[in-house]
């Protein structure tokens, strides 16, 4: 056995700096879908003003929606480089 992988009681094939970065891009995930509830979408969930002719409710929706997405596709695309 290789002891130079070991991390506490178990051996891990993940360096450590990986399990921080996971961790950054799950509180990234958690608080974009958090700003689709109660505490901050009814601050944003007005049909007024438009943005190219759709309420800006649809708009915020899409906009969190195209933030999970790049920031799945960025963690991936981390993830993968080695």
């Amino acid at each position: 056995m290789n002891l130079k992988n070991k991390y506490g009681l178990m051996y891990s094939v993940q360096k450590p700096k990986k399990k921080s970065v996971l961790r950054w891009f799950i509180v990234f995930l958690v608080l974009v879908q958090l700003s689709l509830i109660w505490p901050i979408y009814p601050l944003v969930g007005h049909i007024e003003p438009f943005v190219l002719g759709i309420p800006f409710s649809i708009i915020w929706v899409l906009l969190c929606l195209l933030l999970s997405f790049f920031g799945l596709l960025a963690f991936f695309i981390w993830e993968n480089q080695e």
